[in-house]
Order: C-alpha cells, then structure tokens, then sequence
C-alpha cells in the first residue's frame, strides 16, 4: 500500500490504493510524485495486517489530501481485497465534501475500459487519467503537484461509459488547473482522459431541456443525516468506524435542528444497529435508543423512519415486542416495496419462531425488482431456525452467489464445521473476506474458532492481537476476549501465558460486576475464570450463584464446561449422554451431527478424550 505518513509529513499528501499485483507500477508512481516534492509514504514492510496498520490506514484516507486508485487488469480480476476496504473508505469521505473539492483521482495504468470497470459508482463521478506510467510518471507527478496546489479549482465532471474509443479525445477539462500546467510545464503527455464530447457545466446546461422545478434545499442537519445514513445503512456490510463516523454526523445534525424528528429518527435507528450488532450492548446504549426513539415520534409522530425507530426499539424490551410488530405491520403496508421494512418484519417473526409469516413476507422482498441477496440470506435464517436443513443451506449457497457478503461466507463456514465436520473447507472462507471484517467482533471470533479446532492455537493469538477491544460480543459469545486468548495459549503449550490472560479478564469481569452487579453474566464468568484458574472453591460457589439465580438444577448446557473443569466428569458425561439420546431421535440427522462435531473438534472437551463413554458420543452421524 501508498499511503501517507502523517506522523512525518503535512497535509497535501497523497495516498495511493493499489492490487498487490500492481506493486511495481504503485512505486514508479511513488518514486516520481516524491522526485517532485509530493509527500507520498511507502514502505513495503508495513504491508502486513494488524489493528494498528489498519487504523493507520484508515486514519490516512480520512486525512489525505487526494486519493489515487489505481485501475487495471488486476483490480478487475480480483472481486476482493484490502483495495477495495479502501476505495469504500475514500468514497464514504468523499461524500462530505463540497461537489468541486477535487479529491478522487481515478488512474487506469493498461487498457482497462472504463464501461467495464469493476470500480464504485462515485469513481466515475469523476474525469478518470489514463498513463503510461513506463513513459510519463514524472509528467503525472507535476500534474497531481498542481493538484495539490489548487486543489478547491478543481471541478469534477462526469465521465460517459459507452463513448470510449481507446484513442485519445480531447483534454483534461478541470478549469483552473489546467491553465497552470500548460504555462507552468507545458506538459505533452500520454495521460488521457476515458471520455469524449464532453462540455464544461455551462455549455451542459444550456443543451438540457427545460427541468422541473428544484426540490427544496436539504437543511443542513438533514443534509448530515444523510451522509450519516450512507455511511451505517449497509447494516453488517458497516464497519464500527462507520457507525462512529454516523454518529459524529448526526451529533451535529441534532444540534443544528434539535427539533428535526427526521434527523432523531436517525439517530435512534443507529444507536438500536449499533446494539443489534453488538458493537455496544451497554445500559447506557439501550437508555440513548430509547431517548432518541422517543424523541423522534414525539417530534415526528407519523413520520415512517421515526415509526420504525420506535419499533426497533421496542424489539429491546419483551414486553414492548408485540407493539413492534404491530407497528412494522403497518409500516410495511404503508412502504409495501421497502426492503428493509420487509426484512426487519420478518425478523421478528423469526424471533418469535413464526417461520411461514416470516418466509412469505422474504418472498416479497425477493421477488421485488432486482431481486434482494440480503432477503436471501435472511430466508435461509428462517429454514434453518424451522430445521429445514437442506433447503437452508442451499439457499445460503444461492445468497452467497448473487452477492458474497462477510457474514454469509461465516454461516457458511459454520456449516461447513458443525454440519459436516469439514474444518479444511471453513478455513477456506477465511481467505475470502477482506481483512477488516476480521476485526470486528463477529468476524475475529469466527475465525479465532476455527484455527482453535484447526488445534492452530497461534493463529487463534494472532486473529485477537489485531482486536483491540477487551469484551467482545456476537450472537455466539459474550464474554472477555482474554479468555479465548488463553485457552489458544493453553493449548500451545503455553499455560503461564494462559493463565496471565485469564487473571486479566477476571479483572476485567470483576470491574464489569462493580458496575452492573446485578447483571449474572459476570458472575458466570467468574466461576468459569476462576475454574481454568484452578481456583476450584471460588468457582463452586460463584457456580453456586449462577446455578441459583438462573433455577439451574445441576449440570446443563449452560456451565457443563465449568463442571468439566471441576473434575465432575461423569456427571457431564451424563448430561452428554442424555443429549445425544434425544438428537438421535429426531428425524433430522443434522443437530446429531453438529453435536458429534462439536465434542470432535472443540478443545473444550479435551479432558474427557481419553473416557471410553466419550468416545462412544463421536460415532459419525451425516446429514
């Protein structure tokens, strides 16, 4: 990667985003940007993952003063990578600057078309450079140093897909730049535009029929709503760093119209995505849901987006989740080709295991124009939780082929590993998400899992050395993050290192406890910290707690691993045994199956390997 080095240089950089296969033409460009005194940073050292590499990343793309994607053969063939996490990036930061803020700049370094380019929609926003970087980098860097400086003159264009002839047509029409450079350097180069025919704004608007009557101007908080919206409405596909961009946009929007229902609305929908996705479950996340939810229909009270903040909120709570699927009822039939309206009605049915409403509501959704990947992979969710296993995964396979997504390829591998006990397969799933997604909670503990039953336990290390959070929550896991380092340094051979990871997260969950000591979740974790810490009468009575507070009676599915670590082995035994007696006797093979796998593969279990009655629960079972 190109990129700017802040910590070393000053504002009016530039950063670089390239293929890995397109290395050696990313340093000719550097080279000649820096022999014309443009700061440009490249170390070839640092191409590697990390939490600080990609934070510095992203901070760079945040803070450059032009971004360069590079567009070839290479971006083309290749449907992932770390390039195009970039190009998201400057595209999002592209979208809170003024119209003629010259900021993407498009280069195509072969014969790429632009009309088949595989690039974001934004990018051709803008007038796009052919070069030939083997004759003419140093011209290019003398063009983009009067970029920098005069970079506000610069006034994007659209570019025409279709009207590319391969040869070159016409000039760079940015207004005041190019005077500049034709008496500054008297470039004659062999940089040419992708477009043809094209006339300055002026000339445009004079050959455009008569148009219809300008809406309204966009206040400003709702002009921040927007581009806040842009930025967290892919839902799963939104990184942390977006819904916090969001959020810093609508904090302002709120200040600027602290009577725009509109505007609260959005922040509520935020706040309950940031809670649904687990990025913050705190108390203090679930009281601002429901002040800025209030709010906004206060303030709004039959406005669409305000409704559905309400009724997103009202998911939180058992006693409010008849009123919010009464209330999306209504929003659907009001909105009836609305797909995220749709989808989220159908996910309250699925919660409340009401699979036909649920699929038939999908069906919808699906069947709209342009088909919905996401309503797919939401289908699927359904079949599944129905146990209609073959027909779920299917449908999985089906999302994933009209539009791969993160998450699905993480359900995918996980049917790969309980399902079938394909560990090889799960790991491949790995390699197909961009790295990013693998710091997110969700995504790092999916992987972390598999190198754990892989018994690849540094790999396990390295997956949470690049999480920077100490508590991680997904819908598998609730708990500290030092806990699942430990068990991977466990089973390395590691076990002074283990043990120091989960002293930590017994502070950890100690600190949590002071501050929510009602909540039982710590004082589970307690007694399984406590457990592994070989601190076995602690653990007891914390186990005691739990087992009261939650009517437990005995060993159950909830602390059979902490029973296990107590040395009560014929009593889990026990409990493993009754489990897999029932699992067999239903008609589907498959939670027999993901049981099986499970006691196969898991570390967790390790202490009964050598039990007779354990082997006996691993008897294949197929779905």
């Amino acid at each position: 990667m190109l990129s700017v080095e802040y910590s070393l240089y000053p504002m009016g950089a530039v950063f670089i985003s390239y293929a890995s296969q397109d290395t050696d033409a990313a340093r000719r460009m550097c080279e000649a940007l820096r022999a014309q005194g443009v700061e440009v940073w490249f170390d070839q050292n640092e191409l590697r993952g990390g939490d600080a590499w990609d934070q510095k990343i992203r901070r760079q793309i945040k803070e450059c003063e032009l971004f360069v994607p590079l567009i070839s053969a290479n971006t083309q063939a290749r449907l992932e990578g770390y390039y195009r996490l970039e190009w998201k990036l400057a595209v999002d930061r592209s979208h809170l600057m003024a119209e003629e803020r010259a900021f993407l700049l498009p280069v195509v370094i072969d014969e790429t078309p632009e009309a088949a380019a595989k690039v974001p929609d934004r990018f051709r926003d803008f007038q796009w450079t052919r070069l030939k970087l083997e004759e003419t980098p140093a011209q290019f860097a003398l063009r983009v140093q009067a970029l920098l400086g005069g970079a506000g003159a610069v006034e994007p264009t659209r570019s025409r897909p279709g009207s590319v002839s391969g040869k070159p047509k016409g000039s760079l029409i940015w207004t005041t730049v190019v005077p500049v450079i034709g008496l500054l350097f008297g470039l004659s180069v062999a940089i040419w535009p992708l477009w043809s025919n094209s006339r300055s704004r002026g000339r445009a608007r004079e050959a455009l029929p008569a148009q219809k009557p300008a809406e309204p101007a966009l206040s400003e908080a709702r002009q921040l709503t927007r581009k806040a919206q842009a930025l967290y409405e892919p839902w799963d596909g939104a990184t942390r760093e977006d819904f916090a961009l969001a959020e810093e946009l609508l904090k302002k929007a709120v200040a600027l119209d602290p009577v725009d229902g509109e505007v609260w609305a959005a922040y509520a929908l935020l706040t309950c995505g940031q809670i649904i996705l687990g990025h913050d479950r705190s108390p203090a996340r679930l009281e601002l849901a429901r002040t800025t939810s209030e709010r906004a229909i206060k303030l709004a009270p039959t406005s669409l987006q305000a409704r559905f903040a309400q009724a997103f909120f009202f998911r939180f709570n058992p006693a409010t989740r008849a009123s919010a699927e009464k209330i999306m009822g209504e929003l659907v039939a009001r909105s009836p080709e609305d797909r995220l309206l749709i989808r989220s009605l159908a996910a309250m049915l699925r919660g409340q295991q009401k699979w036909d409403e649920a699929l038939a509501l999908l069906e919808r959704a699906i069947a709209l124009p342009g088909g919905d990947p996401v309503a797919v992979y939401n289908k699927y969710l359904v079949l599944f939780g129905a146990q209609r296993f073959v027909e779920a995964e299917a449908l999985l396979d089906e999302a994933i082929a009209k539009q791969p997504m993160p998450y699905f390829y993480r359900a995918k591998a996980t049917l790969l590993t309980l399902n079938h006990g394909d560990l090889d397969r799960a790991a491949e799933m790995l390699a197909k998400v961009a790295p990013a997604y693998l710091l997110e909670d969700a995504g790092a503990y999916w992987a972390s899992q598999v190198w754990l039953w892989r018994r690849e336990p540094e790999k396990c290390v390295a997956v949470w050395q690049n999480v920077t959070r100490d508590f991680i929550e997904t819908s598998e896991f609730n708990g500290p993050k030092a806990f699942i380092v430990g068990e991977a340094l466990r089973l390395a051979g590691r076990p002074a290192a283990a043990a120091a990871e989960w002293r930590g997260a017994l502070q950890l969950v100690e600190q949590r406890q002071a501050a929510q000591p009602s909540a039982i979740q710590w004082v589970y974790w307690k007694a399984r910290l406590f457990a592994v810490l070989d601190r076995h009468p602690e653990a007891e009575e914390a186990l005691r707690i739990f087992d009261q507070r939650t009517n437990a009676k005995g060993v159950n599915d909830n602390n059979l691993p902490i029973y296990l670590l107590l040395g009560r082995k014929v009593e889990v035994l026990d409990a493993l045994e009754k489990s897999h007696a029932r699992l067999a006797g239903l008609l589907s093979p498959v939670p027999l199956a993901q049981f099986t796998n499970n006691l196969r593969f898991n570390p967790e279990w390790d202490l009964l390997r050598e039990e007779p009655r354990f082997a006996k629960l691993l008897t294949p079972a197929k779905p």
